[in-house]
């Protein structure tokens, strides 16, 4: 059922996506272990429609979500979201936040460490006029997410395997960065899912795509695709938080979002916690219909490649440099215009 607030662990140590439960919060309450449940833009926009009167808690699927946060000991951490808003829409929405968990979750209360700086930060739907921070955090996951817009449309007639080659090929020469979310996402954007016999594999396959290619045309596209960077940054930032300490107490983080396609790639791929990072390594998740597919095991096994190239040039290890960083702009710089070119603004056809 689409538009249900659904727990996600993007950190975990199993392919199967386990749901938070109250057993998993008292556990955690036994162990001096906060449970952080991260909600993305969309279950603040849900709760905003609610207390804006446009729909009921019902009808937006949220009584299981306040059941949940009334019955266990969790903290909530909409920060990510506020973030994402424009500069134009964040008060309001934070507004209906605040009025929204005190109507319904009565017994939540601001953390000590929480921070105000809502009208301070610099919003935008356009990644150039991003603060310097949100650009630098956006960069790697905004620029491969153009690229697969751009490689979608070259070279043409190419097959779904050279297409995902020239997206490797080139996150790894220009923009000097490869990974293994982002590659992700690439695989089901340029798979072919005609001839999938899974019926629940098939819909997998559709909901991602049709998340990163929602279309638009000219600085709308642009916009769409900062949004898709945006959905993996959840994902991401959920994972490396996960197990930290946050003011000296242990993290156990959980995404709660309604964006389908953020779920389905959760059942895809996940980030493996050893050595004690929870984010450092990545296992991919593969049903039978994958495994037997020439596709699935041609691109695998080539992002496999591609990695275990740049952890011999110990690239992969070392720290982003000012020339890295550069090239990494000037990548995205390019791809933009090539968006624009590609998909030109109505009034320029």
């Amino acid at each position: 059922m689409p538009n249900v607030p659904t727990f996600i662990k993007p950190s975990r140590t199993m392919d199967e996506v386990q749901p938070l439960s109250q057993a998993v919060t008292i556990l955690n309450s036994l162990r001096g272990v906060e449970t952080s449940v991260v909600l993305d833009l969309n279950i603040l926009n849900m709760m905003r429609s609610v207390m804006s009167g446009d729909s009921t808690l019902d009808e937006e699927n949220l009584s299981g979500l306040v059941d949940f946060f009334n019955s266990n000991l969790v903290c909530i951490t909409p920060g990510f979201a506020f973030r994402e808003a424009d500069k134009e829409y964040v008060a309001g929405l934070r507004a209906d936040y605040e009025k929204f968990m005190s109507w319904y979750c009565p017994g939540y209360i601001d953390t000590p460490n929480c921070t105000h700086d809502f009208g301070k930060r610099a919003r935008s739907r356009e990644f150039k006029r991003l603060g310097r921070g949100d650009r630098y955090t956006l960069v790697i996951m905004y620029t491969a997410m153009l690229a697969i817009q751009v490689i979608s449309k070259e070279p043409q007639g190419a097959s779904p395997e050279q297409k995902f080659s020239a997206y490797l090929d080139f996150m790894r020469t220009d923009a000097d960065m490869v990974s293994a979310i982002e590659a992700e996402v690439a695989k089901y954007f340029f798979f072919d899912r005609t001839r999938v016999r899974d019926e629940s594999f098939r819909s997998r396959c559709k909901i991602i795509r049709d998340n990163f290619n929602k279309g638009g045309k000219g600085r709308g596209r642009l916009q769409y695709t900062l949004n898709y960077a945006r959905d993996l940054a959840y994902y991401r930032f959920t994972a490396l938080q996960d197990g930290k300490p946050l003011d000296g107490v242990v993290q156990d983080c959980w995404l709660v979002t309604a964006d389908q396609a953020l779920i389905e790639i959760a059942k895809s791929i996940y980030f493996y916690p050893c050595e004690g990072e929870a984010a450092k390594f990545v296992a991919l998740a593969r049903n039978e219909e994958q495994e037997r597919s020439d596709y699935w095991t041609y691109c695998d096994e080539l992002f496999q490649s591609a990695v275990v190239r740049r952890q011999r040039s110990g690239k992969s290890l070392a720290r982003m440099t000012k020339k890295s960083w550069k090239k990494l702009f000037s990548s995205q710089r390019r791809l933009e215009n090539k968006v624009l070119e590609y998909w030109p603004a109505e009034e320029n056809v």
